[in-house]
């Protein structure tokens, strides 16, 4: 019997392959403009934190988003964290910072997790840098270690109770620094934006345009 497009199996092939292009279409589609409507949107200064929210501006969620973050300093701008605090990058353990994670602001189900869901319209708050008059602090995934009550702090360390400790990033010169954040998730391809850290100026973080 000759194969026509009337025939019941050509019919069925052709279904499936439009069905597949047709979805793959629409994932692209959704990539797309996820990647597109993603928006980062630096705040005024909250006491003495500098933050950014991240929008997702697509009716679709962007679930399991992360934020790395690159500073472009010297590795002479790194200083010892104050007592009794610590830092993963130190005059000790000197490194770049380059694409180490944040942390979201956010308490439920736990504080400052590394990574949250932005659902469609949602703006999610994003910790960014944390000022003094002698140093900024930059947050690891892990949170805030200027965040520890420091008797407590001191306690952890003395029973040795180390994966309790919250440990910063980094703390470095207080001055202006260009930096990048990369924020990836599940649901579209990484988006970077460059940004400025000036710890004088009314937004801490801002836009690099």
């Amino acid at each position: 019997m000759a194969l026509t497009w009337e025939t019941p199996l050509v019919s069925s092939i052709f279904g499936a392959l439009a069905g597949l292009t047709a979805n793959v279409f629409a994932a692209r589609w959704r990539l797309y403009w996820l990647h597109r409507r993603l928006r980062l949107e630096p705040q005024p200064k909250a006491g003495t934190r500098g933050t950014a929210r991240v929008r997702n501006g697509y009716i679709y969620p962007v679930s399991g988003a992360f934020a790395y973050i690159t500073i472009h300093h010297e590795l002479s701008d790194v200083i010892a964290p104050p007592e009794p605090f610590d830092a993963y990058i130190s005059p000790a353990h000197l490194c770049q910072v380059n694409e180490d994670r944040l942390c979201w602001s956010v308490t439920a189900p736990e504080t400052n997790p590394p990574c949250v869901d932005i659902l469609a319209g949602e703006r999610q708050a994003l910790e960014v840098v944390n000022i003094s008059a002698a140093w900024i602090e930059i947050p690891s995934e892990r949170g805030w270690a200027t965040s520890q009550d420091v008797s407590a702090l001191r306690t952890l360390k003395d029973t040795g109770r180390n994966d309790d400790i919250k440990k910063s990033r980094v703390f470095l010169v207080r001055k202006r620094y260009k930096a990048l954040i990369k924020i990836v998730s599940k649901d579209t391809k990484a988006k970077t934006f460059k940004i400025d850290i000036d710890p004088d100026a009314e937004s801490p973080v801002s836009l690099d345009r």
